[in-house]
């Protein structure tokens, strides 16, 4: 996990000062601290946040907590500031909307298993978007330590997407009407995505080409030629993988970056992998 860093951003701790408030906590301190390695995320700044204070009935009050925003990005138009808001819009559509008609759904028919972190609170600025979510690492929650998921790991991790893809089977034959509002256009990967992407784009995507080219040089010519074809209608083929519509009459509500830094781990005693939480 990262270091201990304290993050000092003014914005942040105006958010939970208001929060503080709505939850009528007194004389609130508030600890905030990087909740991830360099790199480990590209468009949201994850942090570790405590707050002590004293609640209404006078007892010391401590919250762990999640908080995830926006970072300043140094990038081009492929990821503007709207497309980071759509990526923040569906995560809060997820908690907001798909999780409760999951929940609705499976309440008489065994429930759904708790994998997900609560959200707490949001606020949706445009731009400077926060969510505020469950910190899990207090009940033993931890991130692999490999990036490659051994053979336990990955198993378990696949049955617990398995499941949630069960969800929306059974919402799909026993409300239909429900099943129709998981249906969300597609946020990202679109044609607004192709027309923002200039000259130092396309030269990065020719490097990269090429390289994995060089990487086939010695392979049987089959592996090249398909990567060429590949290459040539990769928008199309990045278009067609996101269209529910193709997947019919097997569409689900995809996890859509399921990584291991969006999986966290938790261990008996004998090192057996116990349960794995699915996060955004």
């Amino acid at each position: 996990m990262a270091d201990e860093k304290i993050v000092s951003d003014e914005r942040l701790y105006d958010y939970l000062r208001t929060y503080a408030k709505s939850i009528k906590l007194l004389a609130p301190k508030f600890y905030i601290t990087e909740g991830t390695n360099k790199g480990d995320n590209y468009v949201s700044l994850v942090c570790r946040v405590t707050i002590e204070g004293t609640a209404e009935d006078g007892e010391d009050k401590k919250i762990q907590l999640i908080l995830k925003t926006t970072r300043t990005l140094d990038t081009s138009e492929i990821l503007s500031s709207s497309n980071v808001t759509n990526m923040f819009q569906r995560e809060m559509f997820f908690y907001n909307e798909v999780l409760p008609i999951f929940k609705e759904t499976l309440k008489d028919r065994g429930g759904i298993i708790d994998r997900f972190p609560i959200l707490y609170n949001v606020s949706d600025e445009s731009g400077k978007e926060i969510l505020m979510l469950e910190n899990l690492a207090p009940q033993g929650f931890v991130m692999a330590k490999s990036k490659i998921l051994d053979y336990p790991h990955l198993s378990l991790a696949l049955r617990c997407l398995g499941e949630f893809h069960a969800y929306s089977f059974i919402t799909r034959v026993t409300d239909p009407t429900s099943f129709e509002k998981l249906k969300m256009k597609e946020h990202l990967f679109n044609k607004r995505l192709v027309d923002n992407i200039n000259n130092k784009e396309k030269d990065y995507s020719k490097i990269l080409t090429e390289l994995v080219l060089k990487a086939l040089a010695n392979e049987d010519k089959h592996y090249s030629e398909r990567y060429q074809r590949f290459v040539e209608n990769m928008l199309q083929n990045m278009f067609d993988a996101v269209d529910g519509k193709a997947a019919e009459p097997y569409t689900v509500v995809n996890h859509g970056d399921s990584w291991t830094n969006n999986m966290l781990f938790k261990y008996d005693k004998i090192f057996s992998y116990v349960v794995t939480h699915l996060l955004s």
